[in-house]
């Protein structure tokens, strides 16, 4: 099992490990395609407790912007190692690789 640390990746024992995928992006206007590095945390995802809670209306989310002077949309750039975690969650997120690699 591997966790990201502030100088690269580093063995460690966590209890979770999930799988690494690669998944294929779309061909660029040359034909070159490239691949997404993604870990599948469908596993754990099961087994995570959920937060229950209603998603909030489109329109009363807009209305709630009506006398906003400024708002704005977000798209980070890898966005996985954007948001920080907190201690507790960071043992959750640790992945494998298969030896082959």
């Amino acid at each position: 099992m591997f966790k990201r640390n502030g100088n690269g990746l580093m063995f460690d024992g966590e209890p979770w490990c999930s799988p690494i995928i690669l998944v294929k992006k779309k061909a660029d206007e040359m034909g070159k395609s490239e691949f997404r590095f993604c870990i599948d945390f469908r596993k754990l995802n099961e087994a995570t407790a959920k937060d229950c809670y209603p998603l909030p209306r489109i329109d009363d989310t807009v209305d709630a912007l009506g006398g906003s002077k400024y708002f704005t949309t977000l798209d980070l750039a890898s966005g996985y190692w954007q948001i920080p975690l907190n201690e507790e969650s960071k043992s959750k997120t640790a992945f494998c690789a298969n030896s082959k690699l």
